[in-house]
């Protein structure tokens, strides 16, 4: 979508490594022309009321973002090369259009062409941080001796959404490098390790294989492409009851960094 813009002007200098002309982009720019078919538009250097002409707005041999429209309907944005000699607007890529994204072929009558800002101008919302916190809280055994999952029930916290408790999973959102903790605590001693799974494999074992202890887990610095997704994971030699204490048994997601 495209409109009369009011960024503040930020005119780029120069040509592009390939002898392209670079982008230009004015505030309060509009002129008119009678050009029709598909080609070169002249402009007439006269502006509406309130606007500023192209020729006294804009550097020659500059793109600029365009928007041309006729009061039957017809109308087509893109960006296009303004050249100083002859008034000239030279359309290069359409954006979009009232013929389908394509060319429009004008017909007579007097166009406003407008110099306009695209949505390629404007940056994109990103997603939120993610920063999830899941704990064991409610009454649960390790299953059997063996890799199982966590059972992780207490969302502590999920700034991004991205904790699924019927899978016990999280999807990230935003590639990048995230830190991940997990700990496991049962109520009586045994021998276990934790790992963080992508994907289903596991990608990173945390702690160590331990004898009397409760607690195992650790810490590590993971990168996530937006899709993958993580689990929590232990494994143990023996079926033991987790410690219901809050947070002890616990998944902590924060990035990407």
């Amino acid at each position: 979508m495209l409109g009369f813009g009011t960024l503040a002007e930020y005119p780029l200098s120069g040509e592009f490594a390939d002898g392209s002309p670079t982008l230009e982009r004015k505030d309060r720019v509009a002129d008119t022309s009678t050009t029709t078919s598909t080609g070169t538009f002249t402009l007439l250097d006269t502006p509406p009321t309130g606007y500023r002409s192209f020729t006294s707005a804009h550097t020659d041999n500059r793109t600029v973002h365009y928007c041309i429209t006729l009061t039957s309907g017809e109308w087509e944005a893109g960006s296009g090369v303004w050249r100083s000699a002859g008034n000239t607007l030279t359309r290069e890529t359409v954006y979009a259009s009232s013929n389908a994204g394509a060319l429009v072929n004008f017909s007579a009558g007097t166009k406003i062409v407008a110099c306009v800002h695209a949505v390629s101008d404007v940056p994109a919302t990103p997603l939120p941080v993610a920063n999830v916190m899941i704990s064991r809280a409610a009454a649960a055994s390790s299953t059997t001796a063996g890799w199982q999952k966590i059972p992780l029930e207490l969302v502590q916290y999920d700034s991004a959404g991205i904790w699924s408790r019927p899978t016990q999973r999280a999807t990230i959102q935003r590639s990048g490098f995230y830190w991940v903790a997990v700990q496991a605590r049962f109520t009586t001693t045994l021998a276990a390790i934790t790992a963080v799974a992508k994907n289903g494999a596991v990608a990173q074992y945390l702690g160590t294989e331990i004898l009397a202890a409760q607690s195992v887990g650790g810490a590590c610095l993971l990168y996530l492409a937006a899709g993958d997704y993580i689990e929590a994971y232990v494994y143990t030699t023996q079926i033991r009851a987790y410690d219901t204490t809050q947070n002890l048994s616990y998944f902590h997601i924060t990035g990407p960094l």
